[in-house]
């Protein structure tokens, strides 16, 4: 998970990985 501040906002890049194969990914970013 990386975090970055940006324009007095807090960017959070949530990433999520299905193990079950370990190749499929799911990333979202988020403004706190």
């Amino acid at each position: 998970m990386a975090v970055e501040e940006e324009k007095g906002k807090v960017n959070v890049l949530i990433c999520n990985t299905n193990n079950e194969d370990g190749q499929e990914q799911f990333c979202e970013e988020a403004f706190l």
